[in-house]
């Protein structure tokens, strides 16, 4: 079992080792660094003084202000970079006269192999397969990526937590998508996947998110396994635009008034929650797929259905409930197919009810 290390308090106990009565400047405003900004102020008083940005547009000159504002002010900022590793960053502080560690800390400054099909960094992160001009975070320890052979990564934004694993089969392309695998999750997706158009991939912490070989995708999706939950789709599955599969109720609790108890989201409950899609699933736009949903092999769900109960194979539902509408179907991806032969032998069944 491998060593469970916060990288948050990682940062934080370092930042305040090494400030020495400095002001504090995070480099980037978002979720991590305002995480950051918070520990740091509970567990040692410490203040953070504002943020930086490369980017003009986050700019107000005054919580969020120009990167040029820490030249030759070493001696009174203390920098922390919780961002992935940017040649830029680094090459900036050192120039304007910061010292690693000492000066500014940037937790993705640890790298001690970066070829072109493999990395590896001090803090046990390994990627391997070729991985350039990927956008590509690690935030944490010991995480695992291997891409396949032929992987096409467009325009996506990878970012990965302790102990976890991401792997992408061979062929697979995927564009304008973000990527997110927490702590201790899996997300696997298989071979000559094609996920087209802006969308997301998550699998939160202890969770297991893995799509079959030969999955397809349209535009504007979201998949994500919520914490402690699994999602499994299988092989030669057609999911068209704006579908939503979610395996918890947001990441929020509700409670029972009259028992003061958590009735959605202990360990125990998320443990039960599972979406489980078969082989060659097709399901339409818009439509929405909850935890506790199992789906047959050769079925389609239908355009903006909301699928949580089971659905057999070899039929077609639809609706909010989904419900079956027709049995005894077999469907292919060809347009004005004459051949049933095209849909797969396979995939051609009789509905069992009793799924």
């Amino acid at each position: 079992m491998k060593e469970k290390r916060d990288w948050i308090d990682h940062i934080v106990d370092n930042v305040y080792a090494n400030c020495d009565k400095r002001e504090i400047v995070l480099w980037g405003k978002y979720d991590q660094s305002d995480n950051i900004k918070e520990r740091l102020e509970k567990r040692y008083g410490l203040k953070i003084s504002f943020y930086v940005d490369s980017d003009a547009k986050r700019i107000d000159d005054v919580y969020i202000r120009p990167k040029q504002c820490l030249e030759g002010r070493a001696n009174q900022y203390y920098v922390v970079v919780p961002l992935g590793f940017y040649q830029s960053i680094k090459d900036d502080l050192v120039s304007w006269g910061y010292r690693k560690d000492l000066d500014y800390f940037y937790f993705s400054d640890c790298i001690v192999h970066d070829t072109e099909d493999y990395y590896e960094d001090l803090h046990g992160n390994k990627l391997f397969g070729k991985h350039k001009n990927l956008k590509l975070c690690f935030r944490g320890f010991n995480a695992v990526i291997k891409l396949g052979r032929e992987v096409h990564l467009h325009d996506c934004a990878i970012y990965v937590h302790s102990n976890s694993k991401l792997e992408i089969g061979d062929g697979t392309e995927i564009e304008k998508c973000s990527v997110f695998v927490g702590d201790d999750a899996s997300l696997l997706v298989g071979s000559n996947g094609k996920f087209f158009g802006e969308g997301s991939l998550g699998a939160t912490a202890e969770s297991l998110l893995k799509i079959g070989n030969d999955f397809t995708v349209g535009t504007r999706y979201t998949l994500t396994a919520g914490k402690g939950t699994e999602c499994i789709i299988g092989r030669d599955c057609m999911f068209s635009m704006d579908i939503i599969l979610m395996t918890n109720d947001g990441s929020h609790s509700i409670f029972d008034v009259e028992t003061r108890k958590n009735i959605n989201s202990t360990r125990e409950i998320n443990k039960k929650r599972k979406i489980i899609i078969g082989n060659h699933v097709w399901v339409g736009i818009r439509a929405t797929i909850l935890y506790n949903t199992l789906i047959g092999d050769g079925s389609i769900i239908g355009a903006e259905s909301l699928v949580k109960n089971k659905i057999p194979n070899n039929c077609i539902a639809a609706g909010n409930p989904a419900k079956v509408i027709k049995k005894n179907i077999a469907w292919c991806r060809a347009e004005d197919s004459k051949d049933i032969g095209e849909c797969g032998e396979a995939y051609i069944h009789f509905t069992d009810d009793n799924i």
